[in-house]
């Protein structure tokens, strides 16, 4: 690239400038210019140096079910790989699962508990291995659904019915369980 700005390093046997308003995750290139009384110019070698950048790890949610939790993040400014630590505490997230390369990252962790509250950390890394994590968050599994009650089991018996001239006595028996009887009848 061409040499066109500069900018001055002071004057002694030890020189260093900061140079700011670069663009980030840019390769710039450098070259020191001293010059003594008489007018002498030196020259080094031109180097290249890559100015740092700077992502972050947004979004980090979750949602559960009785057995799981998805769990998602985004690394927009950047392509990282993505991972998610998890634990039964804050400060013990000895579990890592993968959680995909690119911008938008996603996990499932199964095989968990029912009613029990999870911890979890989203961590990335970027192509030149910096790292970052996020906050840890704490998801709740689901309460496992109770079983309903089941229905009483009873069954009826003795059908019977004996008539006189302008009636007839019906009755039944239902041994196993307690009902509220009703017959009907018609012609």
């Amino acid at each position: 690239g061409a040499l066109h700005l500069s900018v001055a390093a002071g004057t002694g046997n030890d020189h260093q400038v900061t140079v700011n308003g670069l663009n980030q995750n840019t390769t710039y290139y450098f070259q020191a210019v001293g010059k003594d009384d008489l007018g002498l110019e030196k020259k080094s070698n031109v180097m290249a140096v890559k100015t740092t950048y700077d992502w972050n790890i947004l979004n980090f949610a979750g949602t559960s079910t009785v057995d799981s939790v998805s769990v998602s993040f985004r690394t927009p400014d950047f392509s990282t790989v993505g991972q998610v630590r998890w634990g039964l505490t804050a400060e013990s997230l000895g579990n890592v699962v993968n959680a995909g390369t690119g911008n938008d990252h996603a996990a499932v962790i199964a095989g968990l508990s029912p009613d029990t509250i999870y911890y979890f950390q989203a961590v990335a890394k970027d192509e030149n291995n910096f790292g970052k994590a996020s906050g840890v968050v704490a998801i709740r599994t689901e309460k496992k659904p109770e079983e309903p009650t089941p229905l009483p089991v009873w069954t009826m018996s003795g059908f019977v019915g004996n008539a006189t001239k302008n009636s007839v006595v019906v009755s039944y028996k239902t041994a196993e369980y307690a009902t509220i009887g009703k017959v009907r009848y018609g012609l």
